[in-house]
């Protein structure tokens, strides 16, 4: 159908607009049926749980940020800004308080990476980027250890990091937003980037320290089993001034024989019944047949020497052949500095590991032991099996030793230690050998009890410490000149005695 144009009437509408603010205001009140105002209690990292209230049966649930979409300054001076909804449209948008907004850096960061992309900004110099991020971060070894701390689990430490280039442009983000108008929480948030990449950057070098470290150890180790190295702790490296050695050296005014008198005429092997080297020196049988330790503790261990007609798979060999378990030198999460773990399961009576160091005189060894009252480290063991008190030696494994210097004090241990006699017969020189006490499972630190106390009724092995980071000042009874000093212990175990000392 057609109208002539003469019989069409023209009508003028006009579109009254409200101001912006005064329409955003009526917009969100038009919403107030299916969103309420964020609570402070209600917002966890990256996400914002605002009480939405339903009509039918007024529940509960969280809702997760998606984005940042604006920000805007009211007539407060306070900042708002305009929250996207995660599976919520766009109209269902709110304008949010940075109070609102706890945990939700990293949406703020996305948003001011997003507007200062699409604009204008400056790019700092070099030397005027390292100063703003040692004024947003500057953080020391001792608060990196303790910001890590979050990131332990049961196994490796584990977090994510920013390359050198991503931090680079969130200090650039950071730096161009005017010092009044950068958020709190975004401000919290780089400095929580920052100590991961710093943490991160140390881990790096460190990790290659303790690598070159292992890779040395297990070359110069004579022994058949591996060394490893781990510290998912915190930022220690390899211990300072250390040299690995697998034997005893001797110190000044030392003198380590090396030749025995005479060996056993076992042929074609040694048996229990047969008159081994044990019995040759008024002792007994060390091993069974599967060279697990037979001996009471006490018992002194004179193992077959080179003068011996037995051949080297002797079972009366197993100090003298090495260690063939695998162990680990880790670092402990209880403030015990490094440990000793095993690798492997180790079953009771067997062979772990020999403590080696400095064979050194009782003279030197009360000077070293001054030391620990000064701050350094000593690792002092006394070779008092033949004399309780009048003994001539130690041996420090302070400057020279192997993986068993770390081992630590528990008060429940899962190792002891025995007197072993092989080239070496000298009564006051025996080598150390360490045995498991019980079944020892993959993965249990190795410990032993550094105050070495027997039933009367058995033979005193020592009295004396090993000592090492656990105990601090590191200590060596026969030696010390306590003054009332108390040394607390760390070791955790049910039977805890509290103090060494």
């Amino acid at each position: 159908m057609k109208f002539p144009s003469s019989q069409l009437v023209m009508k003028e509408v006009k579109v009254v607009l409200d101001p912006l603010d005064i329409a955003w205001e009526k917009y969100n009140k038009s919403l107030n049926g299916y969103k309420r105002r964020l609570s402070h209690e209600s917002i966890s990292i990256d996400k914002v749980n605002p009480k939405k209230q339903r009509l039918n049966d007024q529940k509960e649930e969280e809702y997760q940020v998606e984005k940042i979409v604006d920000r805007w300054i009211y007539e407060d001076g306070q900042y708002r800004y305009l929250v996207k909804w995660k599976d919520w449209s766009s109209p269902f948008n709110t304008w949010e308080p940075e109070e609102n907004l706890v945990g939700c850096g990293g949406a703020l960061l996305s948003y001011f990476t997003r507007i200062q992309n699409r604009t204008w900004h400056t790019h700092p110099t070099k030397e005027e980027l390292e100063i703003f991020s040692n004024s947003v971060c500057n953080p020391t070894k001792e608060s990196l250890e303790n910001f890590m701390k979050q990131f332990w689990t049961p196994g490796e430490l584990r977090y994510e990091s920013l390359s050198k280039s991503k931090m680079k442009q969130v200090l650039i983000t950071l730096w161009n937003i005017p010092e009044g108008s950068r958020p709190g929480i975004l401000v919290d948030h780089v400095k929580n980037l920052f100590m991961v990449y710093k943490m991160h950057e140390l881990r790096v070098s460190q990790k290659q320290r303790l690598k070159e470290w292992e890779t040395e150890m297990n070359y110069i180790s004579s022994d058949s089993a591996k060394i490893y190295v781990e510290n998912e702790a915190d930022l220690e490296g390899p211990p300072r001034n250390f040299t690995y050695i697998n034997h005893y050296i001797a110190g000044d005014n030392v003198t380590i024989p090396k030749s025995p008198p005479f060996g056993c005429l076992c042929e074609p092997e040694c048996t229990i019944g047969s008159f081994c080297c044990g019995k040759l020196w008024n002792s007994r049988s060390a091993y069974g047949r599967d060279q697990r330790l037979l001996a009471e503790l006490g018992t002194p261990i004179y193992e077959c020497n080179k003068l011996c007609r037995c051949p080297p798979n002797c079972r009366n060999r197993v100090v003298q052949n090495g260690r063939v378990i695998d162990l680990a030198v880790f670092r402990t999460k209880n403030g015990c500095g490094w440990g000793l773990k095993a690798m492997q399961v180790i079953g009771k009576g067997a062979f772990v590991c020999e403590y080696t160091g400095e064979v050194i005189t009782n003279k030197e060894a009360d000077k070293r032991f001054n030391y620990a009252f000064t701050g350094d480290k000593t690792y002092l063991f006394g070779l008092s099996y033949n004399s309780k008190t009048n003994y001539p030696y130690s041996v420090d494994g302070s400057l020279f030793g192997n993986i068993t210097r770390f081992i630590n004090h528990s008060c429940d241990p899962n190792i002891v230690v025995y007197p072993v006699w092989v080239d070496c017969l000298d009564p006051n020189i025996p080598r150390l050998a360490f045995f498991a006490r019980r079944m020892i499972r993959r993965g249990e630190e190795l410990t032993i009890d550094y105050m070495c106390q027997l039933k009367e009724e058995e033979e005193i092995i020592s009295e004396t410490f090993l000592s090492s980071q656990c105990q601090d000042p590191t200590l060596l009874s026969e030696h010390a000149s306590w003054n009332g000093l108390t040394i607390t212990c760390k070791c955790g175990a049910d039977s805890c005695r509290k103090y060494l000392f």
